[in-house]
């Protein structure tokens, strides 16, 4: 499938929702949400699958009744809750840099934002997240899923329950928060970043090349807080078991 959705004038931020899949998206300098790739189907019968066949795949987009601003761009989703069996996305989207943005996997799906400029916002029930380049803040979570960010800019929230996180961070905004529920997160940072940093491994070890204090709190896990420059990046780094790093990057 391939097409294209215009974006109205009043509208400022997409959200695409689909129930499973992949998706890449990338920018472009038009006013719509251009998008091309197909479906993955599977079922226990025959006639389940051809249940599945018979579901119109192609996007569609409406504007959200609740609220003007907001434009919605939906796979085959409705259907899919009456029928047995998947269906899941392979997608690739093109949007406008400067249109916010907001991605929502239901269930399964992995999600790749590159160039971004502003406002995004991830979530999936289940999957990696990988951002490149996003430069208007982001805030994401998963489920279960690895992380990563690089060349970030701006406030960067975004939380796993099971994966292992790395952020490269180019110019931080006012918030930089990092969660696992187990895994290992790495931070880089500017070497001339000022922040306040609250950081924590509740099984596991913590490495600065910022210099701050450390203490252990039981046998097994460790704190890190402090300040550094003018403190004007708020640092949050916690897992519940893994190691936790923030070092120094250009």
């Amino acid at each position: 499938m391939a097409g294209s959705l215009p974006i109205a004038q009043g509208v400022q931020r997409v959200r695409v929702e689909i129930e499973n899949g992949t998706i890449g998206i990338t920018v472009h300098d038009q006013r719509e949400v251009k998008f091309g790739g197909g479906v993955r189907r599977a079922a226990d019968t025959a006639a389940e699958l051809a249940a599945l066949e018979a579901l119109p795949i192609d996007l569609v987009a409406e504007v959200d009744p609740a609220d003007a601003a907001t434009m919605v761009v939906r796979g085959a989703g409705a259907g899919l809750r009456s029928l047995r069996g998947m269906l899941g996305y392979e997608l690739g989207l093109h949007v406008p840099a400067e249109v916010e943005l907001e991605v929502l996997v239901q269930q399964n799906g992995h999600v790749t934002v590159a160039d971004h400029r502003a406002r995004l916002r991830v979530t999936t029930a289940r999957g990696d997240l990988r951002f490149e380049n996003c430069h208007g803040g982001t805030k994401a979570r998963t489920g279960r899923g690895m992380v990563i960010a690089f060349g970030a800019r701006g406030s960067l929230d975004i939380e796993t329950s099971l994966g292992d996180m790395q952020a490269f961070v180019e110019q931080p905004g006012e918030l930089l928060r990092l969660r696992t529920g187990k895994g290992t997160i790495q931070c880089f940072v500017p070497p001339r970043t000022g922040f306040v940093c609250s950081a924590r491994a509740e099984i596991g070890r913590i490495g600065s090349s910022f210099d701050l204090p450390t203490e252990a709190t039981s046998k097994y896990g460790m704190v890190m807080t402090g300040q550094y420059g003018d403190g004007r990046t708020k640092i949050v780094l916690v897992t519940g078991s893994g190691h936790v790093s923030l070092q120094k990057h250009e």
